[in-house]
């Protein structure tokens, strides 16, 4: 679990270049849930062999949000491209990869050891490949080695499996930093809104992942709500269902950490006024919820 620093208020405003800067966590929180790393094996054109190109992905539907996580990652240097249902940003090659690993130097991964073993792996192919600089001529080790990184990345976004042992920076993480992380990580895989229970109609907070660190990170951070494990769908979630917490949370999320993805902070303000509005009668909530389905 990582440090959290004494100092839960704002950061000193003389230091405003730094607080400018602690929302960056968002990136990496974020980018946590949905990035995806790889090492492209290419053809060289004429039959002259092969050629290896890293690539760091970010997919998402809200196409403002990707560029802003292009200009924070690669100086806007990423390629944003259509896909069914959102869009991808694509860094493809060493240049651009490199910044985004320096980014996430700057910015760790606070928690998640799949998330960090893919930039662990991708950090190991850049090495290699940045070893002869132009040079796409590889002695048979070095193909090896790359190999196995492949296989391991393939590994970890078809089974979610940490492939890598990690010793990470010891550090201590503001309330701030772990804050934006978290609002990162819930703009990427969280969900809130309101189910019919019984019938009532009960307002929930909840994120999903295949990565139990992240997971956990948010019961240690609020301090509300539970851990499961959803052993089918290979997922570990995070959930509150109590009002109080959920109305909590919703100001956090709000004030001090607001979410950027346009879709969430739609639910955060129409749940916002349901639960201000409404008692709990089921009768007195609005007409055009769904009986069988989550709200939103």
């Amino acid at each position: 679990m990582p440090n959290i620093s004494s100092t839960d208020n704002a950061i000193p405003a003389e230091n405003q270049q730094e607080t400018s800067k602690v929302d960056n966590f968002y990136i990496s929180g974020f980018c946590a849930g949905e990035m995806s790393c790889s090492v492209i094996k290419q053809s060289r054109p004429y039959g002259s062999g092969f050629s290896y190109s890293p690539d760091l992905t970010v997919s998402n539907e809200d196409l403002y949000l990707l560029a802003k996580v292009n200009a924070r990652l690669c100086n806007s240097r990423g390629v944003i491209s259509p896909i069914h249902g959102g869009y991808n940003l694509s860094m493809r090659g060493k240049k651009k990869v490199a910044l985004a690993l320096s980014f996430f130097s700057q910015y760790p991964i606070i928690a998640g050891d799949i998330a960090n073993a893919k930039i662990s792996l991708l950090q190991q192919a850049m090495n290699i490949l940045s070893a002869k600089g132009k040079s796409t001529r590889r002695n048979m080790s070095e193909v090896e080695e790359i190999e196995h990184i492949r296989a391991n990345l393939k590994l970890l976004k078809k089974e979610g499996l940490s492939v890598t042992q990690m010793t990470f920076h010891e550090r201590r993480y503001s309330r701030q930093e772990l804050g934006f992380f978290l609002c990162g990580i819930f703009d990427a895989e969280g969900s809130v809104g309101l189910k019919k229970r019984n019938n009532t109609y009960q307002p929930y907070f909840t994120v999903g992942m295949k990565d139990y660190g992240i997971i956990t990170l948010f019961r240690f951070f609020f301090k509300v709500g539970f851990v499961y494990e959803r052993k089918d769908e290979k997922l570990f979630v995070y959930e509150t269902g109590k009002r109080s917490d959920v109305v909590r949370l919703l100001r956090i999320f709000s004030e001090d950490f607001p979410f950027q993805l346009q879709k969430n902070r739609i639910k955060r303000d129409r749940l916002n006024r349901i639960l201000n509005d409404y008692t709990r009668n089921a009768k007195e909530l609005p007409l055009y919820i769904n009986d069988n389905k989550p709200l939103w």
